[in-house]
This record gives C-alpha cells, sequence and structure tokens, in this order.
C-alpha cells in the first residue's frame, strides 16, 4: 500500500515540494498543520501592484488573484 495522508498535508506538501517555504522546507512538519494553520499561513501576495494585470479584471474588490471559477 501507498502512504496515506489528510488533505491539507497533501496541499502543503505540493507548496513545499515547489519551493514555497524556501530555506526552512526541511525543518516543516507538514502532517501537525491543521486547515486553520495552512489558511493563515503569509504564502500569498498581498501587495495588488505585484498581481498580473488580468487578475480580477472583473472582480477587482478580491483580496486574491482568482485563476479560474466562479468560487
Amino acid at each position: 500500500m501507498g502512504q496515506s495522508t489528510t488533505c491539507v498535508a497533501f496541499i502543503l506538501e505540493i507548496n513545499k515540494m515547489a519551493g514555497i517555504f524556501g530555506p526552512i522546507s526541511n525543518s516543516i512538519r507538514l502532517t501537525e498543520f491543521s486547515i486553520r494553520d495552512a489558511y493563515t499561513l503569509k504564502i500569498f501576495e498581498n501587495n495588488h501592484t505585484r498581481l498580473p494585470s488580468w487578475c480580477n479584471d472583473e472582480d477587482d474588490h478580491l483580496p486574491f488573484c482568482q485563476i479560474i471559477g466562479e468560487y
């Protein structure tokens, strides 16, 4: 059988493999994160001037860049 994991640990593992956590990646234990912990990470761009020009063309009230979909 393969490995089993929670949804939040799976997503954080993808982020870790993408290098989002930078030099501290090896010291992060993803299985200790809760969903709330994942949502409160400061890994998202909050400076709207750095977002692509196509981002939120129609929904400029969103505090994030909605790439695809309604929700």
